[in-house]
């Protein structure tokens, strides 16, 4: 994962290639999937999610290894992914959903985050949802829009 990455060998180039991907790649890739949902699915409502920002500018023992300026450069990057997709699920007629409303207060460092931090013996769910990040963020988020 690019976070973990950044724990031990600095941030900036993963950044930037992952920057670059989300540029260059991306896009296209969005788009043939939201195509493929398309044509299997033409009268289905299909609601997008976006990431949540994991960082809030602070330190703890969940974001070890992960300066300040670094926290506020995933946040961007997090930015820069969810507006890549938005703007390709609105173009693809699809309804796009930014968790960060509900996201903000649960980052990393709170007391009830929705994201997890870095996490050594489960490596995989590191910088994933938690369950009350599913529980209480995406899940009234999409029930906001479909009801």
């Amino acid at each position: 994962s690019l976070i973990i990455s950044c724990t031990t060998l600095g941030c900036s180039s993963q950044i930037n290639s992952s920057n670059n991907k989300i540029a260059t790649q991306l896009p296209a890739k969005l788009d043939a999937t939201y195509a493929a949902i398309k044509s299997r699915a033409p009268s289905a409502r299909v609601v997008v999610l976006g990431y949540g920002r994991p960082f809030a500018h602070r330190t703890c023992l969940a974001a070890t290894g992960v300066s300040l300026s670094e926290e506020d450069a995933l946040n961007a990057l997090t930015d820069n992914l969810n507006n890549v997709i938005k703007a390709r699920a609105q173009a693809a007629g699809f309804t796009y959903a930014d968790p960060n409303s509900y996201w903000s207060g649960h980052d990393v460092c709170a007391s009830n985050p929705f994201t997890n931090g870095l996490t050594l013996l489960h490596t995989a769910d590191s910088y994933h949802p938690t369950r009350n990040g599913y529980a209480n963020g995406y899940t009234p988020l999409v029930r906001s829009i479909i009801g």
